[in-house]
């Protein structure tokens, strides 16, 4: 405390004149117009004064004029400013104008106010001690906003300002602006922090003297005071017209012969004198004591670039930062997963996507300033593009070794090479390639090779002597970045050691070589190409070494993996043409071993290209298929050795395989003299074919009861490949017998269909009615018919219709409709035989779950029925199957469940809204829709009492003591509400009536006041209109208690009482309403409380009350 004393004494011995000797009273602060500027002149616009004796008062007095006020085009607009307190001294002024009444508010030491002023003539400050009882110096500024003081030091974009401070004074620095304008306003201290001086600035709009928000350059944080050593961001600019920047002490009090810089920089649009940044080129420049370098560049919305700097100086007590702003005046963050700051550091590197199109006249804007504004450097920054590359960048392609040297500080050395979307699609989607840096390097020089992604992103470093395998999956240029670690060295370290300043890039090939195709001269070999060459032919996708031999192998894709049906290759050889390509031949011959495979794979493995990349792996999914298999009989119909058969039935052969007709003979035998009944060619119109099955019609019917069998020679029939058929020969391959005469006219039988049921919603259903009937005819010529009629054979049409489709009924439903038919299906043979079935299909509605919502309140739980409002269209639904839906809530409390009632408890102190969804089935067990269950939670203040906000001490009813227990907390604890209590557990009080969060006497009146029209209501009635009161009442210190009238008792402190003393109150007291006093004193009206008044001592609730009633 001391310390802090001295140091106000201090500040007020710099605070007087150099000769000691106070000034004189009624000091003018004058104002007046300067020539055609419309300034506020300044003259004497800082007075040092000092109130001595205890109680003066000073005076100080300015002119407005007419020429003011027209310069000002309405009312003049100033800031007066008054130097902080020292030690018990503390200033105030006053402002009065030329009618003597009070303009504005009070202005309080160490603080700045703003003022209008309309009317011309004198106006006078008065400066004061706060109480009159204490002495000092202070200091007095009136600074001009519109118009400006005439003192003031204009400023214009791209300029930076010098200045310094006497104590108590306010700078002044206008500039002119555009609508939408935005700018960034720096202000550094040129002093030392401990000298107690620390210059703040603030910007007003000149035409209206409102002072503007700010953003933080760093934080985007809203600021209206901008402190030293940091950047501010205007925001666009709201006129076009003067604007004014104030720069002062933060206490009006401090000076120093330093003082302040001050740099106002255009963003948008940029200031006229920055510097135009071309990519690729070095831009170097230094910083002196708080300025800010502006460059400017156009790009476009997407480009992707960087921007680095040099480190001249090294070390944390000088770092330059470079800022990159985009056309509309918003700080660019750097690219997205790339490491570092947003702004550049020097010595580094960031890599940024432009947001915005930029053009000429708005352009994208960097600024270079020191960290703190207040140290000096050189530096060097460069712009560079890395999509879409800048057009003087050095193109690298495979094989290429590039050479080089890093000349300038700053110095980026750019190159790039192509990937293309054919080339990653004909590689798998990725293609390889190889960096290799090659340098000398000292301890300050330190180059290196970066590889950037078409994204922008940094895919590696390359440092000398190093190579690095890049795997790219995108296509697009890849840059390749060569500088010295810092951007600042040069190779002319290495030249002045006589050691070789180039530096050695090389792009290699690093991409496996891979398979373009592999090309068959036959896709199936058959029994035809048996002894004939098979060719193979590989083709790469680059040079090969033909030195090296690839390995070939054939693989068939079967189950068991059998192995290749190839026997060695007769040759294999490179093609002897010479290609970028190469080719690989191979020939096999082919043997016939009886064996089919639908695909063999051929794979290729061990080639290597020119740069000795060995190849990927390669296999060609079903190159080729061989097969040599015969088709064989699998299926005879009539079976072999049938009995029964029909008279008129066809003979039908299934084979393995798919067959074509071909020139054969198929014979029909009696098996018992092997004659030949009927002869008939394959390739016959009584033949056909379809796929694997060939149907036989015989010309003529068979005999009863007669045996037969058939034979077809070899070669009857092909497969797909020319493969011939086997040959069906003798008595027992293939024989049956027919049905004697006896037979025919069967009765035939109908099985049962089973019933349906499904639930409401399909549109369509089928029903098979296949094996449905039974003939023992059908096999000897008999037919069946089925037949269906939808009017006759359906007993509710409107539910469903029915169709046949051959043989399968199909039922189309209404979805709106529910309910049952029984269907009806015969079937009829040639004879005329009917027999008929019946089933039923019902169709269900599913249960409705309705919406529920409830309200309970904080820390209550509520049961929910939810099934009271749910239904079932074709039954009923079964509250005891209601079930949560899993996941589906509450988020903010818990259920539990029993026979269908969910009781929800909310969490503890929450309040708001919840869900859940449950779902229900009915009788019939269909499940219904999810429906939700909404809870609103009331909010109650945890010392409100919801049911009853009078009954204080939640005993059920209400009393005079819930008044007496208000009044009494109180007296003895104030308005704050104690630590509530943790649910379940509750308060002993609830205190806050109101429910504000507060114990105010306004809770006390309303307990009373309910009182009161309860006692009204009972006197109305005809009762004796009697209330109870037991208060607790202590007497002031070293006083006896107040003695009570006829109609109150008075009692002991709380404290020494077991049970409670109650005080009759009879209707003679008068009753108080809340927020109107209609009594005379507040004797009176605490006289009816029965509480003591004392004016000499009051408790805290007189105070209250007094507030409340208006005493």
């Amino acid at each position: 405390m001391r310390a802090a004393q001295d140091n106000l004494k201090r500040r007020g011995r710099r605070l007087r004149r150099p000769n000691g000797r106070r000034r004189t009273h009624g000091r003018r602060l004058a104002l007046e117009a300067l020539e055609s500027r419309h300034l506020l002149a300044q003259i004497g616009g800082l007075v040092y004064g000092e109130i001595f004796p205890a109680g003066d008062i000073d005076s100080h007095s300015f002119v407005i004029n007419q020429q003011h006020l027209d310069a000002a085009g309405g009312p003049v607009r100033v800031t007066l400013s008054l130097s902080d307190s020292i030690g018990s001294f503390i200033p105030q002024a006053s402002l009065f104008g030329p009618h003597n009444t009070l303009v504005g508010s009070i202005l309080s030491a160490g603080n700045k106010v703003r003022y209008e002023l309309r009317d011309p003539g004198f106006y006078t400050v008065l400066v004061r001690d706060n109480d009159h009882r204490d002495t000092g110096p202070y200091a007095l500024s009136l600074a001009g906003l519109n118009p400006p003081s005439s003192d003031a030091v204009p400023l214009t974009a791209g300029e930076t300002f010098a200045g310094s401070l006497l104590a108590g004074q306010v700078a002044t620095h206008p500039f002119h602006a555009s609508k939408d304008d935005i700018l960034t306003i720096s202000l550094a201290d040129t002093s030392s922090s401990a000298d107690g001086f620390f210059p703040r600035a603030e910007l007003y709009d000149s035409a209206t003297g409102s002072r503007l928000s700010l953003k933080g350059a760093i934080t985007g944080d809203s600021q209206r005071e901008m402190s030293a050593g940091r950047k501010y961001i205007t925001r666009p600019l709201p006129r076009t017209g003067m604007y004014v920047i104030q720069v002062y002490d933060n206490n009006y009090s401090d000076a120093h012969a330093d003082g302040y810089v001050i740099t106002l920089e255009g963003l948008s649009p940029p200031s006229e004198n920055a510097v135009e940044l071309v990519a690729g080129t070095v831009a170097d420049g230094r910083i002196e004591l708080g300025q800010i370098d502006a460059y400017r560049f156009v790009g476009n919305e997407g480009d992707l670039i960087t921007i680095s700097m040099s480190d001249a100086v090294g070390g944390l007590t000088h770092r330059l930062w470079a800022e990159l702003f985009s056309p509309s005046g918003e700080r660019v963050n750097k690219l997205s997963s790339t490491s570092g700051y947003n702004r550049v550091e020097n010595g580094r590197q960031v890599i940024y996507r432009l947001p915005e199109t930029a053009t000429a006249d708005n352009p994208y804007v960097v600024q270079v300033y020191d960290d703190n504004y207040t140290d000096e450097e050189d530096y060097a920054l460069l712009l560079d593009r890395l999509n879409p590359v800048r057009p003087d960048a050095s193109t690298i392609s495979l094989g290429d070794v590039m050479c080089g040297t890093i000349e300038q500080m700053g110095q980026v050395n750019t190159y790039f090479f192509s990937i293309t979307q054919d080339q990653l699609t004909g590689e798998g989607e990725s293609y390889q390639v190889r960096v290799a840096f090659e340098s000398d390097s000292t301890i300050r020089y330190k180059p290196s090779a970066t590889v950037f992604s078409p994204s922008g992103h940094p895919l590696t470093e390359v440092k000398p002597g190093n190579n690095r395998l890049l795997v790219l999956d995108k296509p697009g240029d890849y840059v390749i970045q060569v500088n010295d670690a810092s951007f600042t060295y040069t190779s002319l370290e290495l030249t002045d050691r006589n050691r070789d300043p180039e530096y050695k890039l090389s792009l290699l090939d690093a991409q496996p070589p891979r398979v373009s195709s592999v090309a068959v001269n036959k896709s199936l070999l058959t029994d035809a190409h048996a002894g004939t060459s098979f060719e193979v032919t590989v083709v790469f996708d680059e040079t090969m070494d033909t030195s090296v031999t690839p390995n070939v192998t054939f693989t068939p894709n079967v189950a068991g993996g059998s192995g290749a049906t190839l026997v060695g290759p007769a040759t294999m050889q490179w093609s002897s043409t010479y290609t970028v390509h190469d080719t690989f031949l191979i020939a096999f011959q082919v043997v016939d071993q009886n064996v089919q495979v639908s695909n063999v794979s051929i794979g290729v493995t061990g080639g290597r290209d020119a740069a000795g990349n060995l190849q990927q792996a390669f296999s060609a999914p079903a190159a080729f298929g061989i097969d040599t298999r015969n088709p064989t009989p699998s299926v005879f119909r009539p079976a072999d050795n049938a009995v029964r058969v029909a008279w008129d039935a066809d003979l039908v052969i299934e084979w393995s395989e798919p067959v074509q007709r071909a020139d054969g003979e198929i014979l029909i035998r009696r098996r018992d003299d092997d004659s030949v009944v009927e002869a008939i060619l394959s390739n016959s119109s009584r033949v056909s074919v379809a796929g694997a099955t060939v149907t036989i019609a015989p010309q003529s019917p068979f005999q009863p009861e007669t045996a037969y069998y058939i034979e077809v020679s070899e070669g009857a029939f092909l497969d797909l490949v020319g493969n011939v058929s086997v040959e069906i020969s003798g008595r027992t391959t293939w024989n049956f017998t027919t049905i004697s005469v006896a037979a025919r006219n069967a009765p035939f039988v109908a099985r049962s269909i089973e019933d349906r049921s499904m639930l409401q919603g399909p549109v369509q259903d089928e029903v098979d009615l296949v094996g449905v009937f039974d003939d023992l005819d059908i096999p000897h010529g008999d037919q069946l018919t089925i037949e269906f009629d939808n009017e006759t054979d359906n007993s509710n049409p409107i539910l469903l219709t029915g169709e046949l489709h051959d043989n399968v009924l199909v039922l189309s439903f209404d979805p709106d409709q529910f309910g049952s038919s029984e269907l009806t299906v015969h079937a009829r043979d040639l004879a005329g035989q009917t027999v008929s079935e019946t089933f039923t299909v019902r169709i269900m509605a599913a249960p409705i779950a309705e919406d529920d919502s409830v309200t309970t309140r904080q820390n209550e739980a509520v049961a929910i029925h939810v099934y009271q409002n749910d239904h079932d269209p074709d039954g009923m639904v079964v509250p005891e199957t209601v079930e949560l839906v899993p996941n589906s809530g509450p988020s903010y409390g818990t259920v539990t469940l029993d026979n269908g009632v969910f009781t929800y408890t909310p969490a503890i102190n929450h309040s708001g809204t919840d869900s859940f969804r449950y779902t229900i089935r009915d009788n019939d067990g269909w499940i219904s829709n999810q429906a939700q269950v909404t809870i609103t939670i009331i909010e109650v203040p945890p010392f409100h009492n919801a049911d009853l906000p009078y009954d204080v001490d939640n005993s059920g009813d209400v009393s005079p003591i819930d008044a007496l227990i208000l009044i009494n907390y109180l007296n003895q604890v104030g308005s704050t509400l104690p630590t509530p209590p943790i649910p379940p557990e509750k308060p002993a009080y609830y205190f806050d009536v109101t429910g504000n969060g507060a114990v105010t006497p306004l809770d006390v009146l309303m307990v009373i006041n309910y009182l009161n029209q309860q006692a009204q209501q009972g006197s109305q009635e005809g009762g004796e209109g009697e209330t109870a009161i037991e208060w607790y009442v202590e007497p002031p210190d070293g006083q006896s208690p107040h003695q009570p009238g006829s109609s109150e008792r008075l009692f002991e402190p709380l404290a020494v009482l077991d049970t409670p003393i109650r005080i009759e109150r009879d209707a003679a007291i008068p009753l108080i309403e809340p927020f109107r006093n209609e009594m005379g004193d507040r004797d009176e009206v605490f006289g009816a409380l029965g509480t003591h008044a004392d004016r000499e001592r009051h408790s805290l609730t007189d105070d209250l009350f007094d507030d409340l009633l208006g005493f």
